[in-house]
């Protein structure tokens, strides 16, 4: 946004001078007045193009000074929601992480109890079977 107004500046303001240039060469050439009334027309031209450019100027800064401020805000704004998004992330993250650890936690335990019961039944079944075997 802020290239397409700096843009739009630019050629404004080249226009602005070239057409006041070409303006003064034509009433140069085709001015019916004496050499003095040329020389204070053409002194009051180029006073009068220099005020409007230093109002175009002052517009200028003005819109730059607006669209910086603009964009400034716009930038926090996303700062911010990308703040509150990652945090949020995060957050569900964490959560998921410690309630998947928990159940790993359950499943190791019940594992655990599972495998000490089937080795009591393993170890006792292990003499009775020595002696039938024997």
């Amino acid at each position: 946004m802020a290239k397409d107004d700096g843009g739009d500046i630019g050629a404004f303001l080249s226009g602005f001078v070239i057409g006041g240039l070409v303006g003064a060469a034509v009433a140069l050439v085709l001015a019916p007045q004496s050499g003095e009334e040329t020389r204070t027309l053409i002194s009051e031209r180029g006073i009068e193009l220099r005020d409007r450019g230093q109002v175009s100027l002052e517009t200028s800064r003005a819109r730059i000074g607006e669209t910086t401020t603009q964009v400034r805000n716009r930038a926090s704004s996303l700062s911010e929601q990308a703040k509150t998004r990652a945090t949020a992330v995060r957050d569900a993250s964490t959560s998921q992480l410690s309630a998947g650890s928990e159940k790993a936690k359950t499943v190791l335990a019940t594992g655990s109890e599972k495998a000490k019961e089937t080795l009591k039944k393993v170890t006792r079944r292990k003499p009775a079977d020595d002696n039938t075997t024997a």
